[in-house]
């Protein structure tokens, strides 16, 4: 499923033409393709960090799939969005809850992922596996706020339990980040 010929997808896009289509006067891409995308840069950087360290090498490939992952869940929700609002049928709205499930639990995965790197990474180098597990973890709180929204006008108890227990190892994986007091600058 693919993007028409004559329009890119939201991720072929370069920074300036993402912030234009954020900005427009459309629905779409909105919260949860700009998360997924965030997302995405931020393991980016979790995967430069690795190959620039050699620690945890045995991440990098998990680390390249799941920025994949997320980059294929922002152009699948900017899909749903457009969808749903040409259509309005039960199936269009179905995907309102399921691509936004599928990209918090991605960017959830990617929060773990960094922290477990996180001890393992140190010196001025370090600022950075910190900056992608923050990005990631305000990413996927983002992307929780959207789906939240998107529960209010369809109700789905599996869904909401689901989003429960993301949230919950989301929180987990934020609380890997050292405050800077306690952080050493040395190289």
């Amino acid at each position: 499923m693919n993007a028409s010929p004559r329009q890119k997808s939201v991720v072929q896009k370069d920074l300036s033409e993402i912030c234009e289509a954020l900005s427009a006067p459309q629905p779409s891409p909105a919260g949860v393709a700009m998360a997924a995308m965030s997302g995405a840069m931020a393991v980016s950087l979790l995967i430069k960090v690795l190959l620039i360290t050699g620690k945890g090498c045995t991440f990098v490939q998990p680390a390249q799939d799941l920025a994949l992952e997320l980059r294929n869940t922002a152009d699948h929700d900017a899909r749903a969005v457009e969808r749903y609002m040409r259509l309005r049928d039960a199936e269009s709205a179905r995907a309102l809850l399921e691509v936004p499930l599928r990209a918090i639990r991605a960017l959830a995965r990617g929060a773990e992922l960094c922290a477990q790197v996180v001890p393992q990474v140190s010196g001025l180098i370090a600022a950075d596996v910190d900056s992608a597990l923050e990005i990631l973890t305000a990413a996927a709180r983002a992307a929780i706020l959207c789906l939240s929204r998107n529960l209010e006008k369809a109700p789905n108890s599996t869904v909401a339990a689901e989003l429960k227990r993301l949230n919950t190892r989301v929180q987990a994986a934020s609380r890997a980040l050292a405050s800077p007091e306690t952080t050493d600058p040395s190289i």
